[in-house]
């Protein structure tokens, strides 16, 4: 029971008297190490987003054909079914898109830098500081 006279604080003495207390720290980070591995992305940088709309992709799909073929299931909740994977593969087709303009965007300034070590560096300078201020424009 809490006795709400004592004083609170919190310290390495106040820790609940847990088995893991009584390791070392070496052993505690083994452990978060393989807790980690085993949790899902904690990040949207560490997430396969195409991955992970793939999977959704085949659920959905999984789905779809277990609500088709089934009778009793209503109308409403078939076009439900529906409208899901058709947004979904609207998603996945928009994220398509976006990686190859982006692949592709960066070929083409792979190619303008190559080009551009070829040229004069006056023109190139000259070149640098009107791509920047076009990039500043459109940023803005």
């Amino acid at each position: 029971m809490l006795n709400p006279d004592k004083k609170m604080s919190i310290g390495k003495d106040d820790r609940p008297n847990l088995p893991a207390n009584r390791l070392p720290v070496s052993e505690l980070l083994d452990r978060l190490h393989e807790i980690r591995q085993s949790l899902p992305p904690l990040t949207i940088a560490e997430t396969n987003m195409e991955q992970e709309l793939m999977l959704q992709l085949v659920t959905l799909g999984e789905l779809q054909a277990e609500v088709l073929k089934d009778g009793t299931v209503p109308a409403n909740q078939k076009a439900q079914v529906a409208n899901a994977m058709t947004s979904l593969m609207l998603k996945l087709s928009e994220m398509q898109s976006a990686v190859y303009n982006s692949e592709r965007f960066k070929r083409c300034e792979a190619l303008m830098i190559r080009t551009l070590r070829q040229l004069p560096e006056e023109v190139a300078s000259k070149f640098i500081e009107e791509y920047s201020d076009l990039v500043k424009n459109l940023e803005n």
